[in-house]
């Protein structure tokens, strides 16, 4: 009996110690190293390269979980782990980042290991491993299935116009390719400012996900603040849109005519069509809004819409009107017919009225695209709100609704048809409200990137009406919701 009570109280006198000095053991990672003293450059570009790294964790808390990054020069980070069928990272082990080239000038990289929190995300260790860049092929293995973007590029040669760029009017034609792309992966097109800030440069679309390999067209703008810069910075990045996860990012640069822009009248000449339909032009109803906006117009002025035709030739792009003087702001439309080649170039002059002569004028192009007419099922009544599409929104018709945030706040295209909608005709941002005309119109197609669609014919604050997406339906089965009722 004697003896345990004495065990008993030796217990007790040596808990509190014993609990304050685990309270006190802090999570802590203690080595985070390479066997490998270079990394190949050509491998690092190509998105071949391949680094073992070895780490080892102590005092690990029971949620927290090993992520491995690169840190990009403007501190940015991209994930460099090999896809793997189980999430979990054991506290000591070997394993193979898989980072990329940070910059075409870059002498370094920069590997770093989280200790994070599953699921706040709260760092409880980092630690960093810093690898020059060489030619020595190491490094060279290339093996594991890795997100990668493989090609980024442009057909566009010679340098941007700073005028286009200002007026907002330049559409930059660009081609991109990915393989080894999760499910639920997106693209993102932006423009770097100088001073870092991401801007997107995405065209509003019916469809926000974007296929693996495809060409399409950007938007870029002059760089804020800069009236003469040399060189314009696009980035496309592979997000992960549940995770937020950056699998892989490649750049282009571009280079910018330096002189500086004449004097204009014509502040903006702008469209928010990404493309105008091969089918409509060879049927003469292919018609495109454009939006203008002129400063300080002379008097005895007037403004002529013109389709420029691939031989040179020019005629007119205006739709009847009951007055004849154009305002210098305003919104319309121009009528195309089949231009004689794979684009369309129309333009707006300002025009004096006495001498005929032309004071100023802007253009644009857009590509010709095929109409390819998905294979689409509807269905209607309660089936619309029946696996596979989503539950109620709170979308009604004569009721109002809102635009709701999408990955870095990108804008949400109407369209004009809801089944083949090549040409957009307007845009929402996020928190724009509207009022719901028509619908639903529910629709399974046999895409593998948007499974499920449910539309509602809109009409916005500014009064133009078009099919809007309440949401896109993934390959997976999940969704990403665009749009709700104001009460939801």
């Amino acid at each position: 009996m004697l003896r345990h009570c004495c065990m008993l109280l030796i217990v007790v006198l040596l808990l509190p110690g014993s609990l304050a000095r685990a309270q006190n053991a802090q999570p802590a990672i203690t080595d985070f190293s390479s066997n490998m003293t270079a990394v190949d450059r050509a491998a690092l570009a190509g998105r071949t390269a391949r680094v073992p790294v070895r780490w080892n964790v102590v005092n690990r808390p029971l949620l927290a979980n090993l992520i491995f990054e690169q840190v990009l020069p403007d501190n940015s980070v991209i994930n460099v782990e090999l896809p793997r069928v189980i999430p979990w990272v054991n506290s000591s082990g070997d394993g193979i980042a898989a980072p990329i080239l940070p910059a075409a000038s870059a002498t370094e990289i920069r590997l770093r290991v989280r200790l994070a929190h599953i699921i706040t995300g709260t760092n409880y260790a980092v630690r960093e491993l810093v690898l020059p860049t060489g030619n020595n092929g190491a490094g060279r293995s290339g093996g594991g299935a890795m997100p990668t973007i493989s090609s980024f590029t442009t057909s566009f040669t010679g340098r941007l116009k700073a005028a286009d760029l200002s007026a907002g009017t330049l559409r930059l034609p660009v081609a991109w390719s990915v393989i080894h792309r999760p499910t639920t992966a997106t693209l993102v097109f932006e423009q770097i400012m100088p001073d870092n800030r991401a801007v997107n440069v995405e065209l509003p679309r019916s469809n926000p996900w974007v296929n693996s390999s495809d060409q399409g067209v950007v938007a870029p703008r002059l760089n804020t603040g800069d009236t003469s810069s040399g060189e314009i910075r696009l980035r496309l990045s592979l997000v992960d849109v549940l995770y937020g996860r950056i699998y892989d990012r490649r750049e282009l640069m571009l280079p910018v005519e330096t002189a500086a822009a004449p004097a204009t009248y014509f502040r903006s000449f702008t469209t928010p069509a990404a493309g105008v339909s091969a089918a409509r032009l060879a049927g003469g109803s292919e018609q495109v809004p454009v939006a203008w906006e002129l400063l300080d117009r002379p008097p005895g002025t007037n403004l002529v819409f013109e389709q420029v035709l691939s031989n040179g030739t020019v005629r007119n792009a205006e739709l009847p009107r009951q007055v004849a003087l154009v305002p210098s702001s305003g919104q319309g439309i121009v009528a195309l017919i089949p231009p004689g080649g794979t684009s369309v170039t129309f333009r707006v002059r300002l025009v004096d009225l006495n001498s005929g002569s032309t004071l100023d004028m802007r253009s644009i192009t857009l590509p010709v695209q095929a109409d390819v007419r998905e294979d689409v099922r509807e269905v209607n009544g309660s089936a619309c709100y029946a696996a596979p599409f989503p539950t109620d929104g709170g979308l009604a018709v004569g009721q109002p609704g809102r635009v709701l945030p999408y990955y870095n706040n990108a804008p949400l295209a109407i369209t004009r048809d809801r089944t083949t909608p090549t040409v957009t005709i307007g845009q929402l941002n996020t928190g724009d409200t509207v009022t719901v005309l028509a619908g639903p119109v529910c629709l399974i197609t046999s895409t593998s990137d948007g499974a499920t669609l449910r539309l509602w014919r809109m009409r916005t604050a500014a009064g133009l009406e078009g099919w809007i997406q309440e949401y896109t339906g993934t390959a997976a089965g999940g969704f990403i919701r665009q749009m709700a009722g104001t009460a939801f």
